[in-house]
């Protein structure tokens, strides 16, 4: 086998496995700039590591508050920012 054939062969995609990753990004509660660039870095990290899939916890844009702070607009309108920020950036990286 050459080198070229042993190389594919050993490519995880080739059969059909992906990386899967998660992240524990730092996060403050309502600070939604804070946290959309830590988990920017996070995912930048797992770009780095050829990771095909990053699994975020729930709310890391946004943190879990006391009281009803995830139904405030100009909250829920941050979120919405940010993950579209997210999601541009997330364009140009592997996951």
């Amino acid at each position: 086998m050459s080198k070229s054939q042993a190389a594919a062969f050993t490519a995880y995609h080739r059969h059909g496995f992906v990386r899967v990753a998660t992240c524990t990004p730092h996060v403050r509660p309502a600070d939604v700039a804070f946290n959309r660039d830590s988990l920017l870095d996070e995912m930048r990290r797992a770009d780095a590591a050829r990771v095909d899939l990053l699994v975020c916890p729930e709310l890391s844009l946004s943190s879990y508050a006391i009281d009803d702070l995830h139904m405030q607009d100009a909250l829920l309108t941050a979120v919405e920012e940010a993950l579209g920020d997210l999601i541009e950036a997330s364009a140009e990286m592997t996951p």
